[in-house]
């Protein structure tokens, strides 16, 4: 087995698993939107407005052609019925005509035969059939919209089902049969005819039956490739260890008679080490000692157990060690005389080291700069909060700066500084990154959730100028703000807030303030936008289905 090929193998597998899942993914989402549930309901609907607007077609002209009356269907007739009405109700007449009344226009005593007739008109306007009509016309075209709107194309873009004689990707049968009804479905809605919900159902099932079995045997298979992958790194290694012995046996029997003058200087040197037991470094070790008796009298430990309780880790209780080795000075720090790596995860050691270094620090008499790099690593984020904080208050006497790549420490440091106490600090930030195949670009760090700030972003990427530039990678930097914009507009306008990007906490009562009707009428499309610039930009987060960015469509 090629180790090459079966890697190249194992790629194309795990691409074939994710293109399945998009596929089903998107069948899904289809299958909610159009359903036979759905299409018998608008099928209803469709016979409901037939039979209301027959009605009131037939209403009118029986009334009308039964008391020879011409124009009745002309625009002044109508106004001239509409207005009476009013007239009437102007009148405070609910119940006019009564028998024995006179005619409110000309009033004249009306007969039988004028008598029935304004009953009749009266009755027509204010029939609530027009009313059913609009709101009956409106849900068909809601749904109509939303089924136009849906993205249904279905094509997979990685050979799951293989590849024909002319080098294309093989799309199974079922999956393009769906895809034909699904159009011709769409074609056929001006025509309103909604028919054969049971095949549209039994497409749906088979067709993901289909691909969820091509899926489950993709990952079978891509299981048992990776499985000989690492039989054979392991088969690789051992023939290695094997041959780099063999040839240190050679190496060996080639420069005996300097090894054996090598292990000799050893021996001497054993004996050497073994001796220094002779020699008397108590006076050093007495001044060494005395040395890290003053520090801990300068209330060390004291200090130590504020910045532990400032990191909300004073439970964890540490014993200090100040001793000397034979004239070298030492620090130990144990709990119940265990190593602190024995007892205490990553990040908890961390804090003691970080809380030990603050405490050593504010021994010191001078007021030099410190610098942290990247002092959060395995810190969860409440004690971020608290290293913040904490940094700030450091910062009043000395100058601190702070190299980190950690979003959640950059969003403490912007919250605390808003704070009034903290704004005449006079802190600053700033953001280092590469631009177009140059690094160490040094500029400001702007509001991270403020879509303002990424729109100024994509604006500058549209506006740049072309020459010299590689447009796909000023697409992609377009997209990449795009997207980040979209994740804004959808945390402050669709759920008002209620959880914010690289904040903890939720916002409980802004749930009252989401309107789901935004989300329905928002939803795909901001989907359908975000999905085209995941697969457009190059990031860690990107689809591993990766297309090559157009700069002018990000410009449109």
């Amino acid at each position: 087995m090629n180790p090459l090929t079966l890697k190249n193998k194992s790629d194309s597998l795990f691409l074939q698993e994710k293109d399945l899942e998009k596929i089903i993914e998107k069948i899904r989402i289809i299958r909610h939107t159009l359903n036979s549930e759905k299409i018998i309901k608008l099928s209803t609907l469709q016979q409901e407005l037939i039979v209301l607007e027959n009605k009131s077609q037939l209403s009118l002209s029986d009334i009308a052609e039964t008391n020879s009356i011409d124009f009745y269907k002309s625009p002044e007739f109508i106004t001239f019925l509409k207005s009476m009405e009013a007239y009437v109700l102007l009148l405070e007449k609910e119940n006019y005509p009564s028998e024995g009344e006179r005619c409110v226009l000309c009033n004249q005593k009306l007969g039988n035969n004028g008598l029935d007739l304004l009953q009749n008109y009266r009755k027509i306007l204010n029939d609530n059939t027009q009313r059913k009509i609009t709101s009956v016309k409106n849900t068909i075209k809601e749904w109509e919209n939303a089924l136009q709107r849906l993205d249904i194309g279905l094509e997979l873009s990685q050979p799951s089902f293989g590849i024909s004689p002319n080098q294309t990707i093989i799309q199974p049968q079922i999956l393009i049969d769906l895809h034909l009804y699904l159009e011709n479905y769409r074609k056929a809605l001006q025509s309103n005819t909604y028919s054969k919900q049971n095949e549209l159902e039994t497409l749906y099932i088979n067709c993901l039956e289909t691909l969820e079995d091509k899926k489950a045997t993709i990952i079978a298979d891509l299981a048992t490739t990776n499985n000989n992958i690492a039989d054979i790194e392991r088969a690789k290694n051992t023939l290695t260890e094997q041959i780099n012995e063999l040839l240190d046996r050679k190496l060996l029997n080639e420069n005996i008679d300097e090894a054996l003058k090598v292990l000799k200087n050893y021996t001497i040197r054993a004996k050497l080490i073994g001796g220094n037991g002779k020699f008397n470094t108590a006076s050093i070790s007495h001044k060494t000692t005395a040395a890290r008796e003053y520090l801990v009298k300068q209330n060390f430990s004291d200090l130590f157990e504020v910045e532990l309780r400032l990191f909300r880790k004073s439970n964890i209780k540490v014993d200090f060690n100040f001793n000397t080795l034979k004239g070298t000075s030492r620090l130990s720090q144990t709990i119940k005389n265990q190593p602190l790596s024995h007892i205490l995860s990553e990040g908890e050691q961390k804090v003691i080291a970080l809380a030990a270094f603050l405490a050593e620090l504010q021994l010191d008499n001078t007021k030099a700069p410190v610098i942290f790099d990247d002092p959060v690593n395995s810190l969860d984020h409440k004690i971020i909060d608290e290293v913040a904080k904490r940094f700030i208050e450091l910062s009043v006497n000395r100058q601190i700066i702070v190299f980190t790549h950690s979003i959640l420490l950059l969003n403490s440091f912007l919250q605390q500084v808003q704070l009034e106490p903290n704004k005449k600090l006079g802190i600053k930030f700033h953001s280092v990154k590469a631009n177009f195949g140059e690094t160490g670009i040094v500029g400001e760090v702007g509001d991270l959730n403020s879509y303002d700030y990424y729109n100024k972003k994509l604006k500058a990427v549209i506006n740049t100028s072309q020459n010299n530039q590689d447009e796909q990678k000023l697409a992609a930097a377009g997209y990449a703000h795009l997207r980040s914009a979209i994740e804004v507009t959808v945390e402050k306008e669709i759920f008002q807030e209620v959880v914010k990007r690289y904040r903890k906490g939720i916002a409980f009562p802004s749930l009252l303030r989401v309107d789901g009707r935004v989300i329905d009428e928002c939803k795909i499309d901001l989907n359908n936008i975000y999905e085209k610039c995941c697969v457009s930009i190059d990031a860690h987060s990107s689809p591993s289905e990766i297309h090559n960015p157009h700069y002018g469509r990000v410009k449109n």
